[in-house]
This record gives C-alpha cells, sequence and structure tokens, in this order.
C-alpha cells in the first residue's frame, strides 16, 4: 500500500511526532468504547488537502480489510448565520456523496471543513468499494 501511494503521489507516509492536531485523541476514545475486540489504529493525517491526494488515498485504503474513520469540524471563526450556509451546503454536498463536489464548493468559498481531505477520502474509499 505505502509504495502504491508512492508511486502515485510522488511522496508517501510520513511519521509525525508531537503534531497539534487532537482529531486522534477524540477518535482513539470514540473507537475504545464503540469496538468490542481489541484493535490496531493507524492514524493517518491528510497535510496535503487537495482532491487528487484524497482520490488516491482513498482508492488505495478501499483495498485495504479495514475500518475506515474520518472527521472534520465545518466553518470556523463566522457569526452564527454565515456558518449555518457554509455548513449547510457542505452538508448537502456530503450527502450526495460526490467529493469532487466537496472541494469544489471549498474553492468557491460556499463551504469550509478543516478535514475535507479525510471526508473526501472516505467518500473515495467507499465508492470504490462500491458505495453508491
Amino acid at each position: 500500500m505505502f509504495a502504491r501511494l508512492k508511486d502515485q503521489l510522488g511522496f508517501g507516509l510520513t511519521p509525525i511526532a508531537n503534531d497539534p492536531e487532537h482529531t486522534l485523541e477524540i477518535q482513539l476514545l470514540f473507537l475504545q468504547r464503540a469496538l468490542a475486540e481489541p484493535f490496531l489504529f493507524i492514524p493517518i493525517m491528510l497535510r496535503q488537502q487537495d482532491a487528487d491526494t484524497a482520490q488516491i488515498l482513498g482508492q488505495t485504503l478501499a483495498g485495504q480489510d479495514c475500518l475506515l474513520v474520518a472527521s472534520t469540524d465545518l466553518s470556523h471563526f463566522y457569526n452564527q448565520p454565515r456558518a449555518e450556509k457554509l455548513d449547510r451546503a457542505l452538508l448537502q454536498a456530503a450527502e450526495a456523496f460526490d467529493p469532487a463536489v466537496l472541494f469544489d464548493l471549498e474553492r468557491r468559498g460556499l463551504a469550509e471543513a478543516c478535514g475535507l481531505g479525510a471526508l473526501a477520502t472516505m467518500f473515495w474509499a467507499a465508492k470504490a468499494r462500491g458505495g453508491a
């Protein structure tokens, strides 16, 4: 899997320590509570938030026998009406199950999510696994 990513993206996975990103702590607690059996956990943080990276990673992960989990916050630092408008647009695009639309909305300033790449990666993985 790692060699395929490097071949297709031109870069691979890089170990990171002591990063201030807090998603891992949130997901790990949820998974410990939700999964009855012991599990292995391999976190992947996407520094490169673009459609090509998300699509290649999603298609690569789709071929792995594993549970895939992604998380994101939506808009940040806006007044309530603006945040609701941005979030509604992103959620509607998510319901349409079209990861390319997510990036288009963000590019046009119509939606925002700090984990957009992770969300799109999971959509592309689900599509590659036969999701519609």
